[in-house]
């Protein structure tokens, strides 16, 4: 699947980052800072495992509705950076990287391996703290994280496919593209915003600590009562995997 010389592209990275950040740290001058810089972060980690691990676990529903509103607003958000910040080349790679993958002999689908390398290490880093953060409410901990992975991976691949498209745009459809967002963007706006100036009609006055969290979660989770579901079906088979027994 991936080149030979990828592979030890990739090593060599991680070699090299690795060597850099130890010897960063062996410079006398950087020994005090940097253990009190590792004092401050044990410190930290400690306090907010104690707060993660001790907090309150959310409902099934709640916690249903603030993932598929976060998914939700992070699939649109890589649709208006492409929008308004249009990529420069179809891969999000660092200029000199790029001057090193594009000298190199390789095809296009060894480029496109070396990506989705790339993507998936960082993937897997987020997908692990995130179900270190959900520990008290997941059920099943390897779900959890497979199903973290399969839908962090699943928006990764979609906005590589974003950025390839924009890129290779004329101006012109270009253009109409940021059009498309803008209306998709306050029709969304309107789609949130309907549901809260209901509840707030028709109950009391919201507060915006407590209850407007609540009304936004509860937009999601209800999929008929609201436009804004629509857009969550896509990611729902991912949640139930993450919430699942």
């Amino acid at each position: 699947i991936f080149h030979p010389a990828t592979v030890h592209l990739l090593r060599l990275q991680s070699r090299g980052r690795r060597r850099r950040l130890w010897a960063g740290f062996c410079q006398t001058r950087r020994l005090v800072f940097s253990a009190i810089a590792c004092v401050l972060a044990v410190v930290w980690l400690g306090n907010a495992a104690m707060a993660v691990l001790l907090r309150e676990a959310a409902s099934p529903e709640t916690l249903r509705g603030l993932l598929s509103l976060g998914l939700v607003l992070y699939a649109g958000w890589h649709f208006t950076k492409a929008a308004f910040f249009r990529p420069e080349s179809p891969f999000d790679w660092p200029p000199a990287e790029r001057d090193l993958l594009i000298a190199m002999p390789l095809r296009q689908r060894d480029l496109m391996a070396y990506q989705l390398a790339s993507v998936t290490v960082t993937t897997l880093l987020k997908a692990g703290l995130l179900t270190l953060l959900l520990l008290p409410e997941v059920r099943c901990v390897p779900l959890a994280v497979v199903g973290l992975v399969l839908v962090m991976m699943t928006l990764e691949i979609l906005r590589m496919a974003i950025d390839t498209a924009t890129w290779g745009m004329r101006r012109s459809a270009f253009l109409a593209y940021r059009a498309a967002v803008l209306a998709g963007l306050v029709a969304g706006g309107a789609a949130i915003g309907a549901p809260i100036v209901r509840e707030a009609a028709f109950g009391r006055q919201l507060t915006v600590n407590g209850e407007v969290v609540q009304a936004l979660a509860r937009i999601p989770a209800r999929p008929n009562d609201s436009a804004f579901g629509f857009f969550a079906l896509p990611f729902q088979p991912f949640i139930d995997l993450i919430l699942a027994d």
